[in-house]
């Protein structure tokens, strides 16, 4: 029985952070009537027996952040993909988040983390450098909110066996060095806030076999066309 309505409150308020209790409660109580009072309660208490993963109930703004200024409206596009030869910028829009705005906070950009695995670990560690900038953001518009958090090839994109490497941006807005109560966030989910991406189109990383092979004249392939080129990688049995 925990275990069934603990599962239901994760899975239903994954991206709901905040209101993490209350939609829970919501949710059963539109679907049960008879028992919505100590169902309610119940998921209460499990929702608040977090222990060692009480960051995960953490009021935090899960919002896009990384993207591309444009020189005409809307003036910003939120991406989640960038070549690694192109800059990166981050703007917030202080129409909908407008107290943001007048006080100093700390940009991170960081590893990218799950909502489980920033609960066990909090702390901010910025990948670039030069490590994580402090802005304050008095713009009335989004284009003065705009502001560069990587030049090109700054950030690292190599995957290796895999495709593209992912990363979340968080706007540290008390400067606590801790992703914590107020803060906002490009991520915090199954997929990062935003990947870089390496040339795909030169070598990776494996070792490669060439076979070349005879098809014989079947499909009515015509002739001097039948031989055909397999690759694959050489330590194939040992990728799993």
């Amino acid at each position: 029985m925990c275990q069934c309505a603990t599962w239901k409150v994760r899975s239903n308020t994954r991206h709901l952070h905040g209101n993490l209790v209350v939609a829970a409660v919501n949710q059963e109580s539109s679907t049960m009537s008879k028992h919505s009072s100590k169902l309610a309660g119940f998921v209460f208490i499990c929702a608040l027996a977090g222990g060692a993963n009480a960051q995960g109930q953490l009021t935090v703004t899960s919002t896009e952040l990384a993207g591309n200024p444009l020189t005409t409206y809307p003036f910003f596009e939120y991406v989640r993909a960038f070549n690694d030869n192109a800059p990166i910028a981050l703007a917030v829009d202080p129409t909908r988040f407008p107290t943001i705005n007048g006080t100093p906070v700390d940009i991170y950009v960081t590893a990218a983390r799950n909502v489980s695995q920033w609960g066990l670990d909090p702390t901010l560690v910025d990948v670039r450098a030069g490590g994580p900038d402090t802005v304050t953001f008095n713009g009335g518009t989004i284009q003065t909110n705009t502001v560069e958090i990587a030049g090109p090839n700054e950030i690292p994109s190599d995957a290796g066996t895999g495709f593209g490497v992912g990363y979340d941006v968080v706007i540290d807005v008390n400067q606590s060095g801790m992703l914590d109560n107020g803060d906002f966030i490009d991520g915090y989910g199954s997929n990062a806030g935003f990947y870089v991406f390496n040339d795909v189109t030169e070598m990776g990383p494996l070792d490669v076999t060439m076979v070349q092979h005879s098809v014989g004249a079947v499909f009515n392939i015509p002739a001097g066309f039948t031989n055909e080129r397999i690759y694959y990688p050489t330590n194939g049995a040992g990728l799993g």
